[in-house]
Order: C-alpha cells, then sequence, then structure tokens
C-alpha cells in the first residue's frame, strides 16, 4: 500500500501549508493519481502503517484509531424509520459524534497530544468534527484535519518535531 511509495526525505514531501478552517488546520499534500481513488479508510490503513514501520512500538508509534464513525448495521421498522441497537449501546457507553479518528497521547513541546481528523483526498470534515477539534485545540493538543495519508505524515512529522 501506500507508505512503501514513500519519498526518501521529508523535503520531498512539498507540504502545503496548513490553512485554518473555523480555527483547526487543515493539512494537504500532493497525491499520486491512483491515491485520490482511495477512500479515507485506505489512507488510514497506509498512514497507520507508516507510523508502525517508521516508529515501530516505541511511544512515538503508540497512536490509535478511535472507531466512533463506523457505519453500524440498523434494522428499518414497520413505519421505515431506522434504528441501530449497536449505536445504542455505543451511546450508552461513551461514544461521541465528532471525535477525531487517530489519537496520540503523547506529549511534545507545548502540546500534550496530537488529534487527526482523516479524510480522503477532497473530504470535507462534518460540524461535529470541526467542534470537537476546536475544543481539543482550546484544551492544548495539537490537531489537524488531513485530507489523505501523506498529509498526515506531514502534521506527525511536525508534531514529533516540537
Amino acid at each position: 500500500m501506500g507508505w512503501k511509495t514513500l519519498p526518501k526525505k521529508f523535503a520531498e514531501l512539498e507540504p502545503k501549508a496548513a490553512k485554518l478552517t473555523h480555527n483547526v488546520p487543515v493539512y494537504k499534500a500532493d497525491h499520486l493519481p491512483h491515491e485520490k481513488l482511495w477512500s479515507e479508510h485506505d489512507h488510514q490503513v497506509a498512514f497507520v502503517q507508516w507510523v508502525k514501520h517508521t516508529y515501530g512500538d516505541s511511544r512515538e508509534g503508540d497512536i490509535f484509531a478511535v472507531p466512533n464513525g463506523a457505519k453500524l448495521p440498523y434494522i428499518k421498522t414497520a413505519k421505515g424509520t431506522r434504528h441501530a441497537p449497536q449505536a445504542l449501546r455505543l451511546l450508552a457507553e461513551g461514544m461521541q459524534p465528532g471525535v477525531a479518528d487517530l489519537l496520540l497521547l503523547l506529549p511534545r513541546g507545548e502540546y500534550h497530544g496530537l488529534c487527526i481528523e482523516m479524510k480522503k483526498v477532497g473530504g470535507k470534515p462534518r460540524q461535529e468534527q470541526i467542534a470537537w477539534l476546536q475544543k481539543r485545540r482550546t484544551d492544548g493538543y495539537c490537531v489537524g484535519i488531513c485530507e489523505g495519508w501523506k498529509s498526515a505524515m506531514v502534521l506527525y512529522l511536525d508534531f514529533m518535531q516540537k
């Protein structure tokens, strides 16, 4: 997958400056044509593989996914409404809308940790995701919306240099 086609030097990524969307940085990087067709899942898998390949089992590689936005099966009632019993269970356990896709609970510089909202190339965040990231940024976390795995890599490397 993607991490095996990694540039040899960080400088070869040519990251675009992060622009703010509702006071949350959005990271974009150049992707190969076939990577632009990947789903958000494909980009997240490539990014996590890169992190594990680069940092291994060290604390710097201890990023984890929050399966908050998983598409849960639902039951259609006789009235045509949808009912998702598993979603109700997860909400009761504390699931919250908008939580970032990836978290690294490792302080760096002025930040308490890193929160990444992964998007496919051209993908846009939902309002709940922006609101959640704004709160974490106010709380002292490094946050970013990353379009594609290389954009997430740019943010991750920047965070590690803090």
